[in-house]
């Protein structure tokens, strides 16, 4: 519930609206989670739209108790869609993936 309270705080500050979802879960050797932000367009200025983005977080931990992976995957998706006179009917979609990884010391602090 906090990490919902505390994305949806971000997700307001810096979007202006929009919607979010955060979710947590165990995993056999560490934990995951996800951020789930949408926000839709009003369809001012004859532009109709949303947009989506999927942030993954995966923490493995080492057989030695103390490393840990840390694998990063986010995604964007954009959809447009405009009706203007000097372009006529326009949609356009799309969608953007990277992915990070890397190993860390786990520390006691």
């Amino acid at each position: 519930i906090q990490a919902n309270a505390a994305f949806n705080a971000y997700r307001e500050l810096y979007f202006e609206g929009g919607v979010s979802s955060v979710y947590l879960w165990d995993l056999d050797t560490g934990f995951a989670g996800v951020v789930l932000i949408k926000k839709v367009g009003d369809g001012s200025k004859q532009v109709k739209g949303c947009w989506d983005s999927i942030h993954v977080v995966e923490v493995q931990e080492k057989s030695s108790g103390r490393n840990a992976t840390y694998k990063l995957t986010s995604t964007v998706m954009l959809w447009l869609e405009t009706n203007k006179e000097g372009s006529g009917m326009m949609k356009l979609g799309g969608s953007l993936t990277r992915q990070a990884e890397q190993d860390f010391t786990v520390s006691d602090s």
